[in-house]
């Protein structure tokens, strides 16, 4: 159990006792189960507490908190609806989402001080005014894909506050009821909706909640049956049968597991749908389990952010794997071995040596444009509590930002770039990158991929994990009839020291721990360049805190030629590993000769496909 530490979770609260279930079950069409008597209560996005009262108190001095993403915006004059003072689409997005109003709400529900409703009336009404006719809005942003159904949330959440509070006026219900009827009209429009992202799972959620409890209003049961059976057509497409997220990102994988969390208690009446989407829950759990760094972590895949994913309440978990990390292995199923996921296009490997866990996570997949980064055929690793290897993780969602393009591209991603330039995030690329085959043994596991996603290039990278002496060989083949500029790109993570030892021989070794990697580049002909938090080129840098970048070390390697190989070893144990290989085979199976450091060799074969 040393490598299980009690992990500490950041899942939504759900709202019932779980069902552990395992497989699919059949869906009825049209589907009826017994009504329920127990009524539903409203979603809370913001859970009420004293840190959210402090937040509230500067809203009540016309003040926009919208999160700890941005500083505190002080109003100069009443709102007009058009404010963006960080020009941020993000800030624009939180704001007219009315987050500002769920902390006021959480305000009132901890203190029951009616001043916080007071104000989220003010705010709402005045957002009505400027807002309310969708086509004369004061802002896209007002009724934009995601904004809407998180505003439908908290309009919610007013309504059955203000319902039963000292303030309550039937005519400001009333108009807020036909607001939120607005959104409903809004939310079930086909052309609105939003496929394979999780925007269009907010929008389900948010059309349930309506129908659900607003049973007055006269297309609520057709809004139930729209938002009910999109959300399972959606679920399919979005999550793969190995129960990971299509949109590149652990965070949003969190997400949409919080979203089904809190959407399952509104399908008490579709028995088979409750089920699939309990199973969905379980999927998702499971998987995310397998993917966690050794220190709790999510990778900073796509856009993912640093979290640590953890739950005080094991009988919120419905995945086995996940149920095992949080009970600290006394039930469950250890989460913690080799796994890959071709469709998803993920593949991790662990190991053990001195007492440290390695981790090795590699990518290669395009599925959608969607919070997608140039990162296919990269990788991360870590050992113990260090980064050795990183991504970029979030930056920001300004598409135009210097930084955030810098971010999202190959040479932010321990890949290859191609003539200095990264490859474009278009739906033309989309299903060009995929893993080809691993496989998982005792002693090694590797992985295969694949991409072309640069014109008249193809690119494999094969990663193979030699657990004996904790190391992993890298071997990439670019093919073209022409001739490309190929580079190899390694950033090291912020804890790790770099130094080169000889020509083609660096060590990195790490500042909180005493672990160290030998990275040993075989390629003779290729040039050495490195670079640490340069602005011209940009280069060297990641991001662990929303809009904000951090300088790290990147190494590239570069050479010229029409068909190129690249040959590099990973050395983590101290003292061991492998001084050179070598590649032979054809394009079914390549033959890896092993030369370890102790004078013996190995030969594995890697299946291509």
């Amino acid at each position: 159990m040393g490598i299980l530490k009690k992990l500490v979770i950041v899942f939504l609260i759900s709202y019932f006792t779980i069902i552990s279930l395992t497989g699919s079950l059949p869906l009825k069409a049209n589907e009826i189960s017994k009504n329920t008597t127990e009524p539903i209560k409203y979603i809370e996005r913001i859970k009420p507490s004293k840190s959210v009262v402090t937040y509230a108190n500067q809203i009540l001095e016309n003040k926009i908190y919208l999160g700890n993403q941005f500083p505190v915006y002080q109003l100069q004059k009443d709102l007009t609806w058009k404010e963006n003072p960080y020009n941020n689409r993000t800030w624009q997005l939180f704001f007219h989402s009315l987050e500002h109003v769920g902390y006021l709400l959480s305000a009132y529900e901890y203190t029951n001080d009616v001043k916080y409703l007071k104000k989220s009336e003010s705010i709402i009404s005045s957002w009505k005014k400027y807002n309310g006719n969708s086509k004369k809005a004061a802002s896209p942003w007002a009724w934009y894909t995601n904004s809407t159904p998180i505003r439908t949330v908290y309009l919610i959440q007013f309504e059955k506050l203000y319902q039963n509070s000292s303030i309550y006026n039937k005519k400001f219900y009333n108009e807020v009821l036909s607001l939120i009827e607005q959104h409903g009209n809004y939310l079930a429009d086909q052309k609105n909706y939003v496929w394979e992202s999780n925007h269009g799972i907010f929008q389900d959620q948010a059309l349930l909640e309506i129908a659900k409890l607003f049973p007055e209003l006269s297309k609520s049961k057709v809004w139930y049956d729209t938002a009910s059976n999109r959300l399972i057509r959606h679920i399919e497409k979005l999550i793969t049968k190995e129960g990971v997220t299509n949109e590149h990102s652990i965070s949003y994988q969190i997400v949409v597991l919080d979203l089904l969390k809190q959407i399952s208690p509104l399908l008490d009446d579709l028995e088979y749908t409750k089920i699939f989407v309990e199973d969905k829950i379980g999927m998702l759990e499971d998987s995310l389990a397998t993917l966690l760094q050794p220190n709790g972590t999510i990778p900073l895949y796509g856009d993912s952010k640093n979290s640590y994913v953890v739950n005080n309440n094991i009988n919120d978990i419905r995945g086995y794997k996940l149920k095992f990390l949080a009970s600290n292995g006394t039930i469950g199923t250890n989460p913690y071995t080799d796994i890959l996921y071709k469709e998803s296009g993920i593949s991790v490997f662990r190991n053990e040596s001195n007492h440290f866990q390695s981790y090795l996570f590699f990518v290669s997949a395009f599925h959608s444009t969607v919070h997608k980064h140039a990162d296919d055929l990269s990788f991360i690793f870590m050992k113990g509590k260090t980064e050795f290897f990183v991504d970029s993780g979030l930056y920001n969602y300004e598409l135009n930002d210097s930084m955030r393009k810098y971010m999202t591209s190959t040479y932010a991603h321990n890949t290859i770039t191609v003539d200095n330039k990264s490859y474009e995030i278009k739906k033309e690329n989309i299903d060009q990158a995929v893993i080809q085959n691993g496989d998982i043994e005792s002693d090694y596991s590797y992985v295969v991929g694949k991409h072309e996603l640069y014109p008249g290039v193809t690119i494999n990278r094969v990663m193979l994990y030699v657990k004996n002496t904790d190391s992993i060989l890298i071997f990439d083949k670019m093919n073209s009839k022409k001739i490309h500029t190929y580079t190899k790109v390694f950033n090291v993570g912020e804890n790790v020291n770099f130094s080169q030892k000889a020509q083609n021989q660096f060590l990195l070794s790490s500042k909180i721990e005493s672990n160290q990697i030998e990275l040993i580049n075989l390629d003779n002909k290729s040039t050495y360049q490195s670079y640490i938090g340069s602005k011209n080129p940009l280069a060297g840098y990641k991001s662990n805190v929303f809009n904000k970048a951090i300088s790290i070390q990147q190494i590239r390697f570069s050479t010229k030629d029409k068909v190129a190989n690249f040959r590099t070893i990973l050395n983590a144990e101290n003292g061991k590993g492998i001084s050179n290989f070598y590649v032979t085979g054809d394009n079914k199976i390549l033959n890896f000769d092993l030369r370890f450091k102790d004078g013996t060799n190995q030969i594995i074969n890697v299946n291509l496909y």
